[in-house]
């Protein structure tokens, strides 16, 4: 039976320190991070690049006539009338038709066109010149001006968006972006729109015009819409995925925000484009109030996501009044005018930021003084930390971006920044699944060596419990065999009949006493096992020989043998634990004693000077190990005598935790069992 122990550990070991395996984990993941995010770039980049046609701003060379001979449309399309270029000419309060023009029916002087100044009124017309080489096919695409639009190429009308009026009874507004093919008629075209705004705020606008080939501008339109709808789909996967995790996950409310804010930004990226396409009956009022909605909506949902994710990050206070100024704003924009709401686009963003920003400095300041750093412990936090910070930073800048159309990498500002945090979001996911697939193989793994444990504590619980059976059962005989002999031997002494009974029976009594002692040692030597991790102390060879040969005198009488003990120098000092050395030489006097009849056990102890170490041998003079079991002697289970074979196994560990080793020779003159111990100090005191 082998029981576990503590072993003392006198040689050390080389182990890689906590703060290198920290330092390579924080390696890899940078690695790791690293590259995922190198791989988005160059995917986004990619994607852009082959998604986009190239555009060239041009300026009229004439106030009001742009010249475009010279301008290469094989492979460039050309952006006009947009507000620096001086290329369109505004006729506000009036509706001129291109026969006006022609026959100079123009009472109302014209002016550049400037969206700063207001110039444009509730209606008007918008006229541009352009020169363009002849023979080909050419084709106009922009997001109509203003809020309703009719179109006029080289006198020729097009289909119109909503109806121009000059009154809010008569006008019916609309916004789309229209594409439309023409082939210039002579040297110039002239190109006329007509526009009308009586439903929004800011007077409305002119998007910038796209001129090109009429291949390229097709293509250029169906990239856009590629480009709009697969972002708009990954939005919309990944806001059913993260749905779905909340689902299944309750407790983990950010993954219900989180998929809330990919469900707005969807929107948002589709409303321009390609929600007229797939509503066409839908009016321009609920286009216009679901949009507003949609951004208080996002503000919500962020910063609703943003509490959840880094928890007591801002007052649960701060968070209710948020939540029911945004209440207000979606009751506000539903029943408002459209004239009245529209006036506060800036604002009302400049507040769902600030409060956004406001979440995320506070999370900062927190984290910086220590009262979030468990929340922000995990690398995919601090990595979401920053993803958000990109997007506020985006977000913000999206405000005025979306006032002057101005677009990144073919989207919305707001759009990528939110793709970025996607990235980011998706990432600190996987990382997330990772480090929980870490801790599940470290419990299953622990689980294993539980099972593992227990199996051997069951294993070790029916030896042991064997092992006592067996020794109860043993001990029970020679107990019984000393009461016989002793009570008979009573009787004889008390009649004053001694004879050569009484001298067998006291015979048998020493005989099954030296029996018990045997057994008796072997549960020394299980309980020395078990034990071995008492403290060390100072003594003297000499004191342990003497000690041991006194205790092994009377066993050894009973094959009438003696022990001599030798110690050179007179005084070697040891540091060791006296219970197990004691142990170790009374397991290996009385298995010399077993080998040897009527001879000499001879114990000796000296100092090998070379090795700085203490050398004790106990030899004997008996019959010697057989050949084919001396390999083995060591091992537990091993013996040649009947024994448990755990006498020498336990002796050689004993040895081997203070330092030393042991060896065995063996042969039919007899056996010698040396072992070492490392040298103590000096002048130990006595035990």
């Amino acid at each position: 039976m082998q029981l576990g122990c503590m072993r003392y550990q006198w040689g050390g070991e080389v182990t890689v320190s906590t703060g290198q395996k920290n330092h390579a984990k924080q390696y890899q993941w940078l690695l790791s991070v690293t590259v995922y995010l190198l791989a988005a770039v160059l995917v986004c980049v990619l994607v852009t690049r082959l998604c986009t046609v190239n555009f060239e701003v041009v300026n009229a060379q004439q106030p009001g006539l742009t010249d475009l001979t010279e301008f290469d449309f094989d492979n460039t399309v050309a952006q006009v009338a947009t507000e620096s270029t001086s290329s369109i000419t505004i006729y506000a309060g009036v509706f001129y038709t291109p026969q006006d023009f022609t026959a100079g029916n123009i009472s109302v002087d014209g002016v550049l066109y400037d969206r700063t100044d207001g110039a444009q009124g509730d209606y008007g017309t918008l006229r541009m010149l352009l020169k363009l080489p002849s023979g080909e096919v050419y084709a106009i695409a922009a997001k109509n001006p203003s809020y309703a639009q009719r179109l006029f190429i080289d006198g020729k009308e097009y289909t119109a968006v909503g109806v121009p009026g000059d009154s809010a009874e008569n006008a019916v507004p609309k916004t789309a972006r229209f594409v439309e093919a023409f082939m210039p008629q002579g040297e110039t075209t002239e190109i006329i729109f007509h526009y009308s705004n009586f439903v929004h705020a800011d007077g409305g606008g002119l998007y910038p015009v796209d001129i090109g080939h009429v291949g390229n501008i097709v293509r250029n339109e169906q990239l856009d819409i590629i480009r709009t709808t697969a972002v708009a789909a990954a939005l919309t996967v990944i806001m059913l995925f993260f749905f779905g995790l909340f689902l299944f996950f309750k407790s983990y409310r950010y993954l219900l925000w989180f998929s809330l804010v990919c469900a707005c930004i969807a929107f948002r990226i589709v409303s321009p484009g390609i929600l007229p396409i797939l509503l066409p009956e839908l009016s321009w009022a609920l286009e216009i109030r679901l949009s507003y909605i949609d951004t208080c909506l996002m503000a919500l949902s962020a910063s609703l996501y943003i509490a959840s994710l880094f928890p007591g990050a801002a007052s649960k206070w701060a968070v209710r009044g948020f939540l029911a100024f945004c209440g207000g704003c979606v009751l506000f924009i539903s029943l408002a005018p459209t004239t009245v709401f529209t006036r506060y686009p800036v604002e009302l963003s400049l507040a769902y930021i600030s409060f956004v920003g406001y979440l995320l400095l506070t999370v900062l300041w927190r984290f910086l003084r220590g009262t979030l750093s468990s929340a922000l412990s995990r690398p995919e936090r601090r990595l979401l930390l920053i993803g958000l910070l990109i997007f506020a930073a985006l977000s913000a800048a999206d405000i005025f971006a979306h006032q002057r159309a101005l677009l990144l990498f073919g989207l919305p500002y707001q759009a990528v920044g939110m793709t970025v945090f996607l990235f980011v979001n998706m990432l600190a996911l996987v990382m997330g699944f990772s480090r929980t697939e870490q801790e599940l193989s470290a419990v299953r793994e622990s689980e294993r060596e539980i099972r593992e444990t227990n199996r051997m504590l069951e294993r070790l619980n029916r030896a042991k419990t064997d092992f006592l059976g067996n020794i109860s059962h043993e001990m029970k005989t020679p107990l019984a065999v000393i009461s016989n002999c002793a009570g008979t031997t009573l009787i004889q002494l008390h009649k004053n009949s001694l004879d050569e009974n009484t001298e067998r029976n006291l015979d048998d009594i020493q005989q099954e006493a030296v029996r018990l002692g045997r057994l008796v040692e072997q549960l020394m030597a299980v309980a020395i096992e078990k034990e071995r991790q008492l403290t060390l102390t100072d003594t003297h060879a000499g004191t342990l020989l003497e000690r041991a040969a006194a205790f092994c005198e009377p066993i050894c009488r009973g094959h009438r043998n003696q022990i001599t003990v030798e110690c050179r120098p007179a005084h070697i000092p040891l540091r060791v634990n006296t219970d197990a050395i004691f142990q170790v030489l009374l397991n290996l006097i009385t298995n010399a004693n077993r080998q040897a009849h009527n001879q000499v056990i001879a114990v000796l102890a000296r100092v090998d000077r070379e090795h700085d170490c203490a050398v004790f041998e106990v030899t004997d003079s008996g019959k010697g190990i057989p050949p084919d079991l001396l390999p083995h002697v060591f091992e537990r289970g091993i013996s040649g005598n009947g024994g448990t074979g755990l006498g020498l196994a336990i002796c050689k560990e004993i040895v081997q935790e203070h330092g030393g080793s042991m060896t065995i020779q063996s042969g039919s003159g007899g056996t010698t069992v040396c072992f070492t111990l490392p040298v103590g100090k000096e002048n130990p005191s006595e035990e």
